[in-house]
Formats: C-alpha cells, sequence, structure tokens
C-alpha cells in the first residue's frame, strides 16, 4: 500500500481482518444519515492511501455475497440527484433549513464517493470493474454511470453561475474526488 506508512497499513488490516470493512458496508443500509455518515468515513478510514490488501479482501467479500452496498450507494447518489433537480426547479432558497439539508446530502454524496474512489484506488483493476459491473449480484448497479448522471445534473444545476448547497466550500474542496486516482 503505497502512500501511507507502515504502521497506518497494520492497523488498517488488523482492523479489516477484525471484520469493520463489512462493517462498514452493513451500515450503509441505514437509513440515518448520521450511521451512513459513519459508515462512510469507517471505509475511508481503513483504505485511506490505497491498502490493496484491503481493498483485496472487499473485493473478494463482494464477490461471495449478495451485497447492498452499491444499492446503498446508489440511493444516496439518488438522493443528492433529487436535491439538485429540486435546486435547478427552484433555484436557490432562503431557508437555512433547506440548505442544511442539501449541504448533508452534499457531504453525504461526497463520503460515498470518496469511499468508491479508494475502492479502485492505484487503478485496482479488479474492484473498478466490479464498481461498474456486479455479475454476481441479482441488481447490478453501474456505479460509474450513475456518478455521471449526478454530475450532469450538477453541471445543469450550475451553468447560471448559482452555487448549489450553502457555497461555503471551496472549488477546490469540491474536486478532490477527481484529484486523486
Amino acid at each position: 500500500a503505497s502512500g501511507i506508512n507502515a504502521e497506518m497499513v497494520v492497523y488498517q488490516d488488523n482492523l479489516d481482518q477484525l471484520g469493520l470493512m463489512r462493517v462498514a458496508t452493513a451500515l450503509s443500509e441505514s437509513k440515518d444519515d448520521s450511521v451512513l455518515v459513519a459508515s462512510y468515513q469507517l471505509g475511508i478510514a481503513l483504505l485511506e492511501g490505497g491498502n490493496t490488501r484491503v481493498q483485496n479482501r472487499m473485493l473478494d467479500y463482494f464477490e461471495t455475497h449478495d451485497e447492498k452496498f452499491f444499492q446503498n450507494v446508489k440511493a444516496t447518489i439518488e438522493r443528492c440527484k433529487q436535491a439538485v433537480l429540486a435546486f435547478r426547479k427552484k433555484g436557490p432558497t432562503n431557508s437555512s433549513k433547506k440548505v442544511a439539508q442539501v449541504d448533508a446530502i452534499l457531504d453525504l454524496t461526497r463520503l460515498a464517493f470518496r469511499f468508491l474512489q479508494l475502492l479502485c484506488e492505484g487503478h485496482h483493476i479488479g474492484m473498478q470493474n466490479y464498481v461498474r459491473d456486479q455479475q454476481d449480484n441479482l441488481h447490478s448497479i453501474n456505479m460509474v454511470y450513475e456518478v455521471t448522471l449526478l454530475m450532469k445534473e450538477m453541471c445543469l444545476a450550475t451553468e447560471t453561475g448559482r452555487t448549489i448547497g450553502s457555497g461555503d466550500e471551496s472549488e477546490e474542496d469540491d474536486n478532490e474526488v477527481d484529484r486523486d486516482d
């Protein structure tokens, strides 16, 4: 696992061997956003730096279980897409509650994207293919396609120069997922 120190790799491997990556994917089924945030953050922590052993064990797990993880990530993306569509139709809102809700779903979606990115870190071709097509699952979801659809909606929503959400994040932060392959 390049890019991280040996001590971190040992911690990640030990936590993965205890089953925490499976816990992270199982918790992604929650309807509670705070649990979803924690599940994505846990997965990110276990994969940060491109830990290939954790990636390989995760791929083995995905390939041998009917995993709902990708359906759950798609549900997160769909929620974000609905928020973006509402923004496109209604424009910015003055309601601080609505802004907070949009910010929360955008933050949740960023975490989901970071988790997906780290699953494929280091050009892990097996995981890249699996993220695109889960042939062993009853319902395969092309995550690349789903992400592309959301990005299209976000581009359309920002063509007017308006910022989705509160707009307090910098453009550099918004592009974080695209920089780290």
